[in-house]
């Protein structure tokens, strides 16, 4: 399975305003489950933190400025898993991906509607 930090394709997502912007919405649906089973929050990579709590056009502006800056270290040498996936016609992990924390929101009364589409 590939690692999202080492992905190439990540600056050519990021930059891509509708996908920040469905990142954004998943972000932000799990910055709201977070609290509520005991994980802390924090400014990774994604700057989830920061991106919970900005207006969504600056959530995506900063994602694409994630992307940008990813390009800029010379991020460009794997592709996320879910990509490869997506070109080879294969099935994308969705449920794999987000079934657990969409179930857990359900139990909790946190809602994560992006995540169900």
């Amino acid at each position: 399975m590939s690692n999202w930090r080492d992905a190439s394709d990540r600056k050519k997502l990021l930059g891509a305003a509708t996908v920040c912007a469905g990142v954004v919405m998943l972000q932000r649906e799990m910055a709201q489950l977070a609290p509520k089973i005991g994980f802390p929050l924090g400014d990774g990579w994604m700057r989830a933190k920061t991106v919970a709590r900005l207006a969504i056009v600056e959530a995506v502006a900063s994602l694409g400025r994630e992307g940008e800056w990813l390009e800029a270290q010379g991020g460009t040498a794997h592709k996320v898993s879910t990509l490869q996936d997506l070109e080879r016609g294969r099935r994308l992990e969705v449920e794999e991906i987000l079934g657990s924390a969409v179930r857990k929101g359900a139990e909790l009364g946190v809602p994560l509607l992006s995540s169900r589409r």
